[in-house]
């Protein structure tokens, strides 16, 4: 009987060990520690430009990821989102993104998806992390006719593909829009605006918290 006691406990304190860490919410995201990043999502970007439609844009989209991981490298989203240790495992993202078609991209008219939308792009990702937060950032739209570029900054909890806390961007941008390269900057531009709001929040988090004087 002992022994059948024993090998119970052990059992249980396996699969206690071996029990999945879920993160719920937006506070998780803001007090943990390591982050993994899943790259820059276009799957859903629509380039609101009719003059556009049927060129090559997708050769345009790879050139835009080279840049912005240029642009936001490793070392300061680390320190834009406070953490010790940004994981890139952005390889999924790539294959997502080089199955998009190039007629899609471009459309005549405005494009905005439903925010309930989020969480049923992450169900679909691939990840090869058990458990933890992951980011993505994901784009929306790139509109020339009032000048702006929209995205999403996503965190997700791994083991479920929930998302527990997302900002929104819609960023305007002053360059002319009619060469593609202008769009760069303007992709950069909402790209920074999402890190700089995810700070403001959780400033205001840590500021809540924090004991009184």
């Amino acid at each position: 009987m002992k022994k059948i006691m024993l090998a119970l406990l052990f059992t249980g304190c396996l699969l206690v060990s071996k029990a999945q860490m879920n993160y719920t919410s937006e506070t998780d995201v803001f007090n943990i520690k390591t982050v993994s990043f899943y790259g820059f999502d276009y799957t859903r970007l629509r380039i609101v430009d009719e003059n556009r439609i049927g060129q090559p844009l997708k050769k345009f989209l790879f050139n835009l990821n080279i840049f912005l991981g240029k642009q936001i490298p490793k070392k300061k989203m680390q320190a834009w989102l406070r953490k010790d240790t940004v994981q890139m495992d952005i390889a999924h993202s790539a294959v997502m993104n080089d199955a998009i078609v190039n007629g899609r991209i471009a459309s005549m008219d405005p494009y905005i998806f439903p925010k309930d939308s989020l969480n049923s792009f992450i169900s679909g990702y691939r990840l090869n992390t058990k458990e933890g937060i992951g980011y993505s950032i994901i784009f929306e739209s790139f509109n020339k006719a009032d000048k702006t570029v929209s995205a999403y900054l996503v965190f997700f909890d791994i083991a479920t593909k929930k998302v527990i806390y997302h900002e929104y961007e819609r960023s305007l941008n002053r360059n002319s829009y009619n060469y593609v390269n202008d769009w760069k900057p303007a992709a950069l531009e909402a790209a920074t605006h999402l890190f700089e709001k995810y700070r403001a929040k959780r400033k205001a988090y840590l500021k809540s918290i924090a004991p009184a004087k």
